[in-house]
């Protein structure tokens, strides 16, 4: 995947995809949207793209430049969002992935909405742009999934050196993918403290489907984003 992707991007290339993925999830925020097809066993519609800060900055700064709301700040992902599942009437699960605890409150965004402490939150602007997309369209029902967003407590980066240390400790996801059929969603890290990501009931789970050798250093995180 790269910077942004849907279903409609996809079919309008002549193909369809039964998993859409992205990799090396660090400090950035992973989103992805799926809606089931209406026919059986048939990809439904999805869209998926990850935000850097800088990303967010540069669009906040031009909002303020310009005036307008600032849901604009993230608009290639609020037009192609909202593109993508335009007459779609059955729910819409969206799931955010990444970015670390350490992070999130950035000087950028305090030194913008100095006042609005929610609005300090990285995590905070892509939700709200993400629903902002959706929020005029026919949708049933929303559902959003945060359980993999600020899962690793991170480093406060600031130089090369403090971005290799949090590498170094693997607070990421080496992969993050979409089944596009089931609306399953697949992660791996090499993060060891898996307690820590995942609930008890999932790790439980992993536990019994994975039966055979696990290589050890590619640990398991998976999570489902949908029925």
């Amino acid at each position: 995947m790269n910077e942004l992707t849907s279903s409609t991007i996809i079919e309008s290339n002549g193909g369809r995809r039964r998993f859409m993925a992205t990799a090396g999830v660090f400090s950035c925020i992973t989103v992805f949207a799926w809606s089931k097809s209406t026919c059986a066993n048939r990809p439904g519609l999805c869209f998926g793209t990850h935000v850097s800060n800088g990303a967010l900055l540069r669009g906040l700064r031009a909002c303020r430049k310009s005036k307008i709301d600032i849901d604009r700040a993230l608009s290639p992902v609020l037009l192609k969002m909202r593109e993508c599942f335009q007459g779609c009437t059955q729910d819409v699960f969206v799931t955010l992935i990444g970015s670390h605890r350490a992070m999130d409150n950035c000087e950028g965004l305090k030194a913008m909405f100095p006042e609005d402490k929610e609005k300090w939150s990285f995590a905070w602007h892509i939700q709200n742009a993400c629903g902002a997309a959706l929020d005029e369209l026919p949708i049933d029902k929303v559902s959003w999934n945060t359980n993999l967003l600020l899962r690793f407590v991170g480093e406060k980066i600031k130089s090369m050196i403090d971005e290799e240390l949090g590498r170094q400790k693997h607070m990421n996801f080496m992969v993050v993918a979409l089944d596009t059929i089931t609306g399953q969603l697949v992660t791996h890290t090499k993060y060891t403290n898996m307690e820590s990501i995942l609930t008890e009931a999932v790790l439980n789970r992993q536990r019994k489907a994975y039966k055979y050798p696990i290589d050890p250093k590619l640990r398991i995180a998976s999570f489902s984003l949908g029925r």
